[in-house]
């Protein structure tokens, strides 16, 4: 197994020949929970849509 930190939270994992890409903001908008004590506090994560 390979792990390759790409930035903060984005990982590439290559395990039995293969690669994964992790990375939270992947997700869907608003699908985890505001970070507590932010200026943006009201608004859930990822705030944007990633597009190609």
């Amino acid at each position: 197994m390979k792990l390759q930190l790409v930035r903060n939270a984005t990982l590439m994992v290559q395990y039995a020949g293969k690669k994964f890409l992790i990375d939270p903001c992947l997700a869907p908008k608003g699908t985890y929970p505001p970070f507590p004590n932010s200026l943006r506090q009201d608004q859930r994560n990822p705030l944007v849509i990633r597009t190609k």
